[in-house]
């Protein structure tokens, strides 16, 4: 009857933190993350959030942003493209959904490779919606310790 106990104390205080995260506690995002996203404003109010928060003055402005971004002179390197960029997240850069679609579709040839693999898949793919626990019962049968019948 005590482990009863403890697992509702612990579920309570539990609730009781997960509460106090969303009321007493405020959290931002960081102005790093803000930045690769594009979200220029919002970064600056989380640096003068968190310089108000520590008693300090903050020097950084919307406009220091704008600064930066114009700034392609790269004292070390001739190729702007070389170094990393301060927006580098606003745009993503990944494949399109149709890219996406052709690279799991190449990933599925595998399995329709030849006539035996594709009905191979094919079965297997029906028995699952047939019948779910197909495998754990095969599993079970083959480490059953019973003699067979016939």
């Amino acid at each position: 009857m005590g482990w009863r106990y403890t697992m509702v104390t612990l579920g309570a205080i539990t609730i009781f933190v997960f509460i106090a995260r969303f009321v007493l506690f405020r959290f931002r995002e960081s102005p790093k993350y803000l930045l690769c996203r594009g979200k220029d404003e919002m970064a600056a109010e989380s640096l003068e959030y968190i310089a108000n928060y520590n008693k300090v003055a903050c020097s950084v402005t919307l406009e220091s942003f704008t600064e930066i971004e114009g700034d392609d002179s790269s004292p070390d390197s001739s190729d702007s493209e070389s170094r990393i960029l301060l927006r580098s997240g606003t745009k993503p850069q990944g494949p399109t959904f149709w890219e996406r679609a052709k690279i799991e579709l190449v990933r599925l040839r595998v399995l329709f490779g030849s006539l035996s693999m594709a009905w191979l898949t094919i079965c297997v793919w029906i028995s699952k919606l047939h019948n779910p626990s197909l495998p754990i019962g095969c599993a079970n049968h083959a480490t059953s310790t019973k003699p067979h019948q016939n």
